[in-house]
């Protein structure tokens, strides 16, 4: 309750206060219900090519149980990423800069289990 605003109890452990210390491949994904959505993109610019990004219609939980659907098999794609950069040459790197699910207009609801659209 005490660190309400971005102060420096929260900016010592950003990552995009300087993305530069950050060395390591990233990838980053997110939910368009997160409150948290504009980190991806502001990775994908500060890191010169360094992160890949996923952002399916989620809110903030784990992709292969969070809502709204549809959802995504976070586990594969979690372990093939760290399979790459820890020992196996599968392809990982390779993965499109980003991956976006694109959200279709639906009426207004308090609660929605499927949100239309479409990857890209």
């Amino acid at each position: 309750m005490q660190h309400q605003r971005r102060d420096d109890f929260w900016k010592h452990v950003s990552f995009c206060e300087n993305f530069d210390e950050y060395i390591v491949p990233t990838l980053v994904i997110a939910g368009w219900a997160d409150g948290y959505r504009n980190m991806l993109l502001k990775a994908l610019v500060g890191t010169d090519g360094r992160a890949k990004a996923i952002i399916g219609p989620w809110a903030h939980k784990y992709p292969h149980f969070a809502l709204p659907k549809p959802r995504m098999d976070y586990h594969a794609e979690a372990i093939a990423w760290w399979n790459k950069w820890l020992h196996e040459n599968n392809g990982a790197d390779q993965l499109l800069q980003m991956r976006a699910y694109i959200q279709e207009a639906a009426r207004p609801t308090q609660f929605r289990e499927v949100d239309p659209g479409f990857w890209i």
